[in-house]
């Protein structure tokens, strides 16, 4: 009786341990980011059609597996970086007045509250932000790391849809956290200094060659010229927050940490479309406040921005 009492409490203790591994497809990858269960594959691609036949004609796969067992999540320490040297961090990529560059750099970052690999990456770009006036941030939560047990305050589905674009783009074989978008033309983690900078330049270099539209703005009025393009190019008008946000979390791999935030998006909408020469598009006040406003110019889906400005607000 003894030994039985002694193999059920070794059982026990093996079960538990168990428990608390890390699934492998939960696990951070090699790069310092998180992917979700389901690899993302492009639409009307043969990977897509090929992964819907197999869906259609096998057993559903459960819903994934809610984890509980973290009583003490994974610690990333938050990075302070330095102000980059010159030598290091192209003019040209910071707006350089005799760049081709809109006046600004476009810095997109996906990320989510719930993911534990996010704050180095956030730290970053907010670092960069602060350090060089003419980065325009914006910062998308996104909703499908919420079954992990805290639901991000800022997460909004269609923030999954574009980043799933940019994906689609770059021929990721998934969507990822953090995931760092310099110009529409360049993507990476950005969880150290070293590896934002080689984004921020390898963005702005993808673009140095082309004859970018000029994208200015006065008062509620938008101001787009340049050569004819070849596909017409979609204008987005970006809606954010400015103001600083830190968040507490309460549950999850970051229970218990602080998370600063800066310039999250709330929505962003296709309002026009423009294929070369100069026009004028005029929009209403935003009328709530703490909100600000920026505009993209991209071409497609997911594709390069070839222009970008915020717009001022009015003084009263």
């Amino acid at each position: 009786m003894a030994i039985i009492k002694d193999l059920l409490r070794i059982h026990s203790l093996t079960f538990r341990r168990k428990s608390c591994e890390l699934p492998p497809d939960l696990a951070p990858c090699s790069y310092g980011c998180r992917r979700p269960n389901e690899a993302f594959f492009p639409p009307n691609s043969a990977a897509s059609s090929e992964a819907q036949t197999i869906r259609s004609t096998s057993t559903p796969s459960p819903p994934p597996v809610v984890i509980s067992s973290y009583s003490a999540p994974v610690q990333v320490p938050i990075l302070s970086i330095p102000k980059p040297r010159k030598r290091t961090q192209p003019k040209q990529a910071m707006g350089h007045k005799n760049s081709k560059m809109a006046n600004t750099t476009l810095v997109e970052i996906f990320q989510s509250q719930g993911c534990s690999s996010c704050p180095p990456s956030n730290a970053n770009v907010i670092e960069l932000m602060t350090n060089y006036p003419s980065v325009l941030l914006l910062t998308y939560e996104v909703t499908y790391w919420d079954y992990l047990g805290w639901k991000d305050s800022f997460g909004n589905k269609d923030f999954d849809r574009r980043q799933r674009d940019y994906a689609a783009r770059f021929e990721n074989e998934s969507v990822f956290t953090p995931q760092v978008i310099v110009n529409g033309r360049a993507d990476g983690v950005g969880n150290t200094f070293d590896d934002l900078n080689k984004i921020v330049s390898k963005g702005y270099m993808a673009a140095a060659n082309e004859d970018l539209a000029r994208v200015t703005t006065e008062g509620n009025s938008i101001l787009i010229s340049g050569e004819d393009l070849d596909e017409t190019a979609d204008m987005h008008l970006v809606r954010y927050m400015p103001k600083p946000a830190d968040v507490d979390i309460r549950r999850g791999e970051n229970a218990g940490r602080c998370i600063p935030h800066r310039n999250v998006v709330v929505d962003i909408k296709k309002i026009g479309e423009w294929k070369g020469g100069s026009i004028v598009f005029n929009i209403g006040e935003e009328k709530q406040d703490g909100i600000e406003r920026a505009v993209l110019l991209q071409k497609g889906r997911g594709g390069p921005v070839i222009g970008s400005a915020k717009l001022e607000k009015m003084s009263m």
